[in-house]
């Protein structure tokens, strides 16, 4: 299976070079390592020139985000490599020299398979999950199976909803197939949960994801965006709401607003010592009513962005039956008391 292997950087040189150094260092060498260069200004640009020749860079002027910045090195790589497969990587990680061997052996096991996922786990806590596979939400959002467990509890492969795109592998075919007007990822997320709907446009295909325990990858968690903004949580409500607007069964989408009641409800009004992480991490940097302002400026932007979304769901048949609908989230997606995010 001919493989190529993309990165997004944006000012991620103090990770960088471990990463490379680690995708280089793979047991199955990739056809080529492609890093979508987003405008930095931190001297990555310097770093992969002199450190990396080897590595195809591809610069652009100004920083186009997770989304559009893997369209750009998809496209390239589409072009000129004609892969069978192509690794997505955060700039951020560290992948272990199985890694790929791995994710590439579920593939080839199994030709149902669209994307495998990785065992991401902490950089910080190697015996601590990061992301397992994606887990779908009845609202649109999505969260990472087990999460902060020990790592030792996910060592059997399984079958997910989704990969992460922070770790993950796709079938060119499968890429193909799920694109919208030619785009993998939706540019109008710019980044977070973008992969979530790819995700779904994917299942909607009948291609299957599959979590690979021995691909296992670890990760400084949001190290280019940092944690706990209000930037992330305005870009991850936003598209969950777009995400929810062009796959989700009409039905779920009218009663989707109560599940999203109790989820913040049980994420930020819960014990700051409790199970559910996002309460304590956001509410000790911001206020109430600046967690809730920014929920109405994104709630307002996936409105403004609504006819969009809705054209995207018409013009490729994204919407889901409801029984077809419940059948994976009740299979493969999570609980309410597993929306924790820390």
């Amino acid at each position: 299976m001919k493989v190529a292997i993309l990165i997004i950087n944006y000012n991620g040189e103090k990770y960088l070079a471990d990463c490379l150094n680690s995708l280089l260092a793979q047991t199955l060498k990739p056809e080529c390592i492609v890093v979508v260069e987003n405008g930095s200004a931190d001297g990555s640009r310097e770093l992969l020139s002199r450190r990396y020749p080897q590595v195809v860079a591809l610069e652009q002027a100004t920083n186009l985000g997770f989304a559009e910045g893997n369209n750009a090195g998809i496209d390239w790589i589409r072009q000129n490599i004609h892969p069978d497969a192509i690794a997505l990587v955060n700039n951020d990680t560290r992948a272990e020299p199985g890694w790929l061997a791995a994710l590439v052996g579920v593939l080839e096991a199994d030709a149902s398979l669209g994307s495998a996922a990785s065992r991401m786990v902490y950089a910080s806590d190697p015996g601590r999950v990061n992301d397992a596979g994606d887990m779908p939400l009845w609202d649109g959002t999505g969260v990472a199976r087990g999460r902060h467990e020990p790592s030792e509890h996910f060592d059997r492969d399984a079958e997910v909803f989704g990969a992460c795109a922070g770790a993950a592998i796709y079938r060119a075919l499968a890429l193909e197939e799920a694109a919208i007007a030619g785009k993998v990822f939706d540019p109008d997320y710019f980044a977070y949960n973008e992969d979530v709907d790819l995700s779904w446009r994917l299942q909607r295909h009948g291609w299957r994801c599959r979590y690979a325990a021995a691909a296992k990858i670890l990760h400084h968690h949001s190290g280019t965006s940092g944690r706990f903004s209000t930037w992330v949580l305005f870009h991850g409500e936003r598209n969950r709401c777009w995400t929810l607007l062009k796959n989700f069964s009409w039905w779920i989408i009218l009663i989707s607003p109560l599940y999203t009641l109790a989820r913040y409800w049980t994420v930020l009004a819960g014990p700051e010592n409790g199970p559910h992480g996002t309460a304590a991490n956001y509410r000790v940097r911001f206020s109430m009513v600046s967690i809730f302002g920014t929920l109405l400026k994104a709630w307002l932007a996936a409105l403004a962005g609504a006819p969009r979304m809705l054209v995207h769901r018409w013009k490729y048949g994204l919407g889901w039956p409801l029984s077809a609908q419940r059948k994976i989230l009740r299979e493969l997606g999570a609980r309410l008391d597993q929306t924790r995010v820390h």
